[in-house]
């Protein structure tokens, strides 16, 4: 996917540690046609693929990682953080 051709129409966040919604500690997914993009503002998280395809991937400060439609995943906070998502779709 070129994220070139990504359009953002909602934006959630930011979070911490203490305001991170407890849905995305846990396994989601986001719907089809639906691309996310996590921007990692301070801190560190671990971005974990619950599908078994690739390792967890560690987020730094000023990181952005894609999340591709339908695919599981998770977060896992290490210590404080702060980090902000958008919803993407295709133009």
């Amino acid at each position: 996917m070129n994220a070139a051709r990504l359009e953002t129409y909602r934006t959630i966040g930011p979070f911490d540690e203490r305001t991170l919604p407890q849905g995305l500690l846990k396994e989601h997914r986001l719907k089809a046609g639906c691309w996310g993009r996590l921007d990692m503002i301070a801190g560190e998280v671990l971005l974990v693929w619950d599908d078994g395809n690739g390792a967890p991937v560690r987020l730094g400060e000023g990181d952005v990682a894609v999340i591709p439609p339908a695919r599981p995943h998770h977060l896992e906070p290490q210590g404080a953080f702060s980090l902000s998502i958008a919803f993407q779709h295709q133009f």
